[in-house]
């Protein structure tokens, strides 16, 4: 992630008082080094944040602002 994406991804983390675990940083690196690939971790591990927040951030750059209604079951 750029410079200044990867503080701010983990501000959030840390405004909802979470660690970001390693996997997951290694995951927001990979997809802004523009590779793909599977993310193998433990249930209530943190898989989706690893998955989602790399694109998150990054439209949320380009559009100047992101607002999500993430609701799951």
């Amino acid at each position: 992630m750029t410079d200044t994406l990867m503080p701010a991804a983990e501000a959030w983390f840390e405004s909802q008082c979470w660690d970001v675990f390693a996997f997951q940083r290694e995951a927001w690196e990979a997809f802004d080094a523009g590779a793909s690939g599977l993310i193998h971790s433990p249930t209530g591990s943190g898989k989706t944040l690893a998955a989602w927040m790399g694109p998150l951030c990054r439209l949320g750059m380009q559009t100047g602002g992101l607002r999500v209604l993430w609701i799951t079951p």
